[in-house]
């Protein structure tokens, strides 16, 4: 598994335990499917990359939001979440975590890398 950024960590703390909790079950999918994935604070924001494949996770009040260009490819599974036209999907907290197709959106998004 590729080393975990401190301030990744303290990001995602800095939300409460149940946000923190989300945030985390997120990353540890990215981590999964791309062992050697890096992370980094990038304008504030947390960032997993290779080379110029790259997520981006936004967190908002009330929902988090995971940049991946990828995601218009899977929307007709995510159809109960919202795509913002710039590609970030939007998972509000009282939605469950569309894990299996996060997982196909990870793994289509480093396909190039490996």
């Amino acid at each position: 598994m590729g080393i975990k950024c401190k301030e990744v960590s303290d990001y995602f703390a800095s939300y409460g335990v149940e946000k923190e909790k989300r945030l985390e079950s997120i990353r540890n999918i990215i981590h999964d499917i791309v062992p050697d994935i890096k992370e980094k604070m990038w304008t504030k924001v947390p960032c997993f990359y290779i080379d110029r494949t790259t997520i981006v996770i936004r967190v908002f009040n009330d929902h988090i939001n995971i940049f991946v260009d990828e995601v218009f490819q899977y929307k007709d599974e995510l159809l109960e979440y919202k795509i913002t036209p710039k590609g970030a999907l939007q998972v509000f907290d009282n939605q469950v975590i569309p894990f299996e197709t996060l997982s196909k959106i990870f793994r289509a998004c480093f396909t190039s890398v490996y």
